[in-house]
């Protein structure tokens, strides 16, 4: 059989490279004559910048910046081998394993994304490539476009960096001193999400929750959020707010958008291309993809609905996710043809006992050997 084996990485258990290696070993366990076609996937969110290391090359750049709490913490991001891209991965500075286990949404800020953004600018690079996902915070980008030089003033005229519980103290912004030479750079924004940045869908209200916010506290970052969208429409005279993939990461993408020269994508879309799997994908027999959780935000931008997107049904494609929560029927309907998953309830993912790849190879082996039987 060939195999196109193409995980995204499971948050904070597997790198995309990890658990595809494992993949591809197990099934070459029971199928010896398989071909297998390994495929760093990333969708904007961690693991972005490992995957075009992988596939693109170019060298690490090393640097402290402001973390998600207002600490420094090591970061880094890839210039290609032209000096002409840099790939920013916003998670390695302002993400949800940084600020782990003290999750506030109201408190994170994205400083430090705009901090390697500047040290980028200054290698000479011509073209960003920011994935947004994986964040801690909910700023709307408002620390990102701070440490750019947009300064944020309260009432009383006094300059600050907002954070998500603080954008409805903005007053007045004054965008004189964002670094013009930002915007000679042309911005590329992976996002994994498709949600927009205020409202029902929109950042605060569907993804705070996971950062440590009430349902109540959601509602007032939503209700910050929309100040601060108005009050930067005023002045950068656009209006993106309703745009989808501007609530990705905490509404950075919408940072981004409104401060400078970037355009928003699908990460996955992206990182298909660079591949030209449209153009192969026939010469297939097997889509194998998986994630640490599949659940209702699978549909809103993440790797596996972008694969089944791009697949359009043309061939079975699989599943192999740490948990699955909710309702997935809309994910068969776009051709996910099984679902599998490690632990088969949140009991058994409290209760394992085995280090998770021993879990994940046991459950893998069986459905490779149950598939192998049947061919």
């Amino acid at each position: 059989m060939r195999w196109l084996i193409m995980p995204d990485s499971f948050k904070g258990t597997f790198t995309s490279e990890d658990i595809g290696l494992s993949m591809e070993r197990v099934i070459k366990r029971y199928d010896h004559d398989a071909m297998c076609t390994r495929i760093v996937m990333a969708d904007g969110g961690e693991g972005t910048l490992d995957a075009f290391k992988h596939h693109v090359g170019g060298h690490r750049i090393t640097r402290y910046v402001t973390g998600p709490h207002f600490h420094q913490v090591q970061s880094s991001y890839l210039i290609s081998d032209d000096q002409q891209t840099a790939i920013i991965e916003m998670a390695q500075a302002a993400g949800y394993e940084l600020a782990y286990p003290d999750l506030n949404p109201y408190m994170t800020t994205t400083y430090g994304v705009g901090e390697l953004m500047i040290d980028a600018m200054h290698h000479g690079v011509k073209h960003m490539i920011i994935a947004c996902g994986g964040s801690a915070t909910n700023d709307g980008g408002a620390g990102m476009l701070a440490a750019c030089g947009m300064r944020f003033l309260d009432e009383n005229n006094e300059a600050f960096i907002p954070t998500g519980g603080t954008l409805y103290r903005i007053h007045a912004i004054d965008s004189k001193k964002l670094d013009p030479l930002l915007n000679d750079i042309d911005m590329t924004i992976l996002t994994d999400v498709d949600s927009p940045l205020t409202g029902p869908h929109g950042a605060s209200m569907v993804f705070s929750i996971q950062k440590g916010a009430t349902l109540e506290d959601a509602y007032r970052l939503d209700h910050n959020m929309m100040h601060y969208a108005s009050m930067m429409e005023k002045v950068i005279h656009k209006t993106y707010k309703n745009e989808p993939g501007t609530g990705a990461a905490g509404g950075l993408a919408y940072g981004l958008i409104m401060g400078f020269n970037a355009t928003i994508k699908p990460g996955i879309d992206v990182l298909w291309d660079m591949h030209d799997l449209s153009s192969t994908i026939k010469s297939y027999d097997v889509v194998i993809t998986g994630e640490g959780k599949l659940d209702h935000q699978t549909t809103k931008g993440k790797a596996i609905m972008g694969i089944l997107r791009h697949v359009n049904k043309q061939i079975p494609v699989v599943a192999i996710c740490g948990q699955i929560a909710g309702d997935i029927t809309s994910l068969k309907q776009q051709g996910l043809t099984e679902a599998i998953a490690i632990y088969p309830s949140h009991d058994a993912f409290i209760q394992r006992k085995n280090d998770p790849k021993d879990d994940f190879e046991t459950v893998f082996e069986a459905w490779v050997k149950q598939k192998i039987r049947g061919v």
